[in-house]
């Protein structure tokens, strides 16, 4: 399925690169902050602006589960597909088929000003669907080889694929024998050093590019996880965003509203998160308040069928409120930062129909699937500076 993109207020290519028409004129004034006393622009405070959203999708299940931007602003989405989708949200069409009755990978590329440039595909997926990006632009796929049962409980050999940009496998790695359910992997991460890390139900494993265990921690409870670039652990679990160090050692514990589903960082240490929430949520994690109210129910013009708002939110490098906002009917799983921070890129997955709040106003974009899939969506926030 193809969704036209969002009418903005100005050019695409203006919104995407350099426009400043959306950004009103505002006070000079700053605050200081919880982290020394340092000065953070007034501007900095207020909530981004959702500039477009662009969709495709099948009669499947279709999700964005990576998203990733290069030094020249292109912006990358990886992800699952089913079936046959057109990749291509413009006038054109690029189609990537599925192996029969299987599960996909795809890669789906965009120049700095949103225009499609190509997309291709990995071949079926091999069992987790779980994906980590590293330094050079290679992906890694956690799969399995062997059966792991009609429930889950049976043997399996873990295995982790490593591709180029390109959908060429490099390599595979061999992690041993899990057994199980609760020892089925449910996230992958990769350091800057190439060191794997395994998050297993509630244990964490740290492996050498080469599949060498380092360590593993047993931490409570356990959920959504992401590294930044000094290999700090952060995890978000049941309301609750703890930092760990490259050794899994608490450095910090924050509670926040919503659920978050990923997390992303600039080069100042901000904490960017995004995911969902159900009805009202305090995002801001100190002795403040700031309250949004997810909207929920049955999705838009079918009657049936639960909706949620998805949301985008900021923290300092210490775990302090700057901003929160809600973007609309979506389920993301991914997060990622123009090299300047000044974009704010989601993916994720849509069904029914769904509403976001953009800076033309409410919209409506309807899934092909209906109620039998997702679409995968990808969302362009602009930050105030």
């Amino acid at each position: 399925m193809r969704f036209k993109l969002i009418p903005l207020i100005a050019s695409v290519a203006c919104a995407l690169a350099s426009c400043k028409k959306d950004i009103p004129a505002r006070p000079a004034a700053a605050f200081n902050d919880l982290n020394g006393g340092n000065k953070i622009p007034m501007a900095a405070t207020i909530p981004p602006q959702l500039l477009l959203v662009k969709g495709v999708g099948g009669m499947g299940e279709d999700e964005g589960r990576k998203i990733a931007i290069d030094a020249a602003g292109n912006v990358t989405v990886f992800g699952t597909f089913q079936q046959t989708v057109d990749f291509n949200p413009g006038g054109g069409v690029k189609s990537l088929t599925a192996p029969a009755g299987a599960t996909a990978i795809f890669r789906q590329k965009f120049s700095s000003t949103g225009i499609f440039q190509d997309a291709n595909s990995y071949g079926a997926a091999t069992g987790k669907e779980l994906f980590a990006r590293d330094k050079d632009g290679n992906i890694y796929e956690l799969g399995y080889e062997g059966d792991p049962g009609q429930h889950g409980f049976g043997t399996v050999k873990l295995t982790v694929f490593k591709y180029n940009d390109a959908g060429q496998l490099l390599k595979k790695v061999s992690l041993g024998n899990r057994y199980g359910a609760a020892n089925n992997p449910r996230n992958i991460l990769v350091d800057v050093d190439n060191n794997i890390v395994i998050h297993y139900w509630n244990e964490l494993y740290k492996y050498t590019t080469n599949g060498a265990l380092l360590w593993k921690k047993w931490i409570d409870p356990l959920q959504y996880l992401h590294l930044d670039r000094y290999g700090n652990i952060f995890n978000f679990s049941n309301g609750i965003l703890k930092k760990y160090d490259k050794s899994g050692n608490l450095l910090l514990e924050k509670k926040t509203g919503g659920n978050t589903t990923a997390i992303t960082f600039d080069f100042a240490g901000n904490i960017y998160l995004t995911g969902t929430i159900w009805g009202p949520g305090d995002f801001d994690p100190g002795q403040g308040k700031y309250e949004l109210n997810g909207e929920t129910g049955p999705a838009p013009g079918y009657g049936y069928g639960y909706i949620y708002d998805m949301f985008v939110q900021k923290l300092d490098a210490n775990g302090n409120f700057i901003w929160a906002r809600l973007g609309g009917f979506a389920d993301p799983k991914c997060i990622a930062l123009s090299a300047n921070a000044d974009y704010i890129y989601v993916s994720g997955s849509i069904s029914y129909a769904a509403e976001f709040n953009t800076v033309a106003g409410k919209i409506t974009l309807n899934s092909k699937s209906g109620d039998e899939g997702k679409d995968i969506v990808i969302m362009a926030f602009k930050q105030y500076k």
